[in-house]
C-alpha cells in the first residue's frame, strides 16, 4: 500500500526544502555574525550597559546582525553565568532582544521575489571581488537573507497545495476553535522547531491561504512567543543560579505579555487591520511587534525593581 502518492510527496519534499533553507539561512547568519562579532561581546558589553536605555538598543541591535533572539538570550545567559554581566544590566538587553526578534517577520511580509536574482548577484560580486572582510561580511549578510525569501518561497507555495486538504483543513479548524488551544498550539510548535523566526514565518505563510483566520493567527502568535522561550530554558538549567533567573525572566516576560494580551486579542485584530488593511502577513508581524515592544513598555520601567527582586541570594 502507497503511504504517498507522486504528487503529495513532491509537495512535502518542496517544503521541507524551503523549511531547510530557511532555517540553514537564520543558522548561517547568526554563526557568521557570532564568529566575527563574539569576541568583542565583553568589551562592547562593559562600554555600552551603563545605561539602561543603551542596554535595550544594544540588545535591539545585536538581535538584528545575528538573526536570533534565542542565540543572543543563550549568550546572555552564559555572560551572566561567569558574572561578565550582571542581572540588572542583563535585563534591559533581554528586553531589546525581544523586540529585535520581530525584524524577521516584518522583512519576510514584504515581496522582493522579482529582485531577488538582482541582489543574490550584487552579493555574490561584493563577497567574490570584495577589497577585504567588511565586505565579504556585508554580502554573506545579504546573501543570507536572499536565503530566507528563498527558502519561503519554497514553503509558501507547498503550503499552498498542502492546505487545499480536507483532512488539514478539519484539524487545523480544532486548533483555532478556542484562544487557549490556539495559544497552547503556538507554544508547542515554536518549542518543537526551536526557532520563534520560523514558527512566525509559518504562520504568516500558512494564514496567507485563508485557512486560519486572523484573531486565531494572533493567539497563535501568543504562544509561539511562549514556546521560543525552549532554548533560555534549557541553557538556564547547565548554568548557575544566576543564568537560572535570566532564564525564568525570558520565560515570564512572555507568558506576561501572552496574559495582558490574552484580553486584548480583538482590540489588536482591529488595529493590526487598520495598518495594513490587505496584507495578512504584514498584520501578523505588526501584530508581533507591537506585543513586544508593548510589553517591553510595560515591563521596562520596573527593570531595576526586577532585577533587585531576582538577584536576592537564596536562603
Amino acid at each position: 500500500m502507497e503511504i504517498f502518492h507522486y504528487e503529495e510527496l513532491r509537495i512535502l519534499i518542496e517544503f521541507f526544502c524551503g523549511l531547510i533553507v530557511f532555517m540553514f539561512s537564520i543558522k548561517f547568519l547568526s554563526t557568521t555574525m557570532e564568529n566575527n562579532l563574539n569576541n568583542k561581546f565583553k568589551n562592547i558589553f562593559n562600554k555600552l550597559t551603563y545605561n539602561k536605555i543603551l542596554s535595550l538598543i544594544l540588545g535591539i541591535l545585536i538581535t538584528l546582525l545575528f538573526q536570533s533572539s534565542s542565540l543572543v538570550i543563550v549568550i546572555i545567559i552564559t555572560l551572566v553565568h561567569s558574572r561578565v554581566l550582571n542581572i540588572k544590566k542583563a535585563i534591559p538587553i533581554i528586553l531589546g532582544a525581544n523586540i529585535g526578534t520581530t525584524f524577521t517577520a516584518q522583512i519576510t511580509a514584504f515581496d522582493i521575489e522579482k529582485l531577488l536574482p538582482v541582489i543574490i548577484l550584487i552579493a555574490l560580486i561584493l563577497y567574490l571581488y570584495g577589497m577585504n572582510s567588511k565586505h565579504r561580511l556585508i554580502a554573506t549578510f545579504i546573501l543570507s537573507i536572499s536565503l530566507i525569501f528563498i527558502g519561503i518561497k519554497l514553503m509558501g507555495s507547498s503550503i499552498y497545495e498542502i492546505t487545499n486538504s480536507t483532512y488539514i483543513l478539519k484539524n487545523i479548524a480544532y486548533i483555532y476553535d478556542s484562544k487557549i488551544k490556539s495559544i497552547f498550539f503556538g507554544a508547542f510548535f515554536s518549542a518543537l522547531i526551536h526557532s520563534s523566526s520560523t514558527s512566525v514565518v509559518l504562520l504568516q505563510l500558512i494564514s496567507k491561504t485563508g485557512i486560519i483566520p486572523l484573531l486565531s493567527s494572533i493567539y497563535i502568535l501568543f504562544g509561539l512567543n511562549i514556546g521560543t522561550s525552549i532554548d533560555a530554558i534549557i541553557a538556564g538549567i547547565t548554568t548557575n543560579t544566576y543564568g537560572k533567573k535570566i532564564a525564568l525572566f525570558q520565560l515570564s516576560f512572555n507568558i506576561f505579555g501572552s496574559i495582558i494580551f490574552f484580553f486584548l486579542g480583538d482590540i489588536l485584530e482591529n488595529v493590526v487591520v487598520l495598518i495594513s488593511p490587505n496584507n495578512i502577513a504584514r498584520q501578523i508581524a505588526n501584530a508581533h511587534t507591537i506585543f513586544n515592544i508593548t510589553t517591553v513598555l510595560l515591563i521596562f520601567p520596573f527593570t531595576d525593581n526586577i532585577a533587585q527582586f531576582l538577584d536576592k541570594k537564596n536562603n
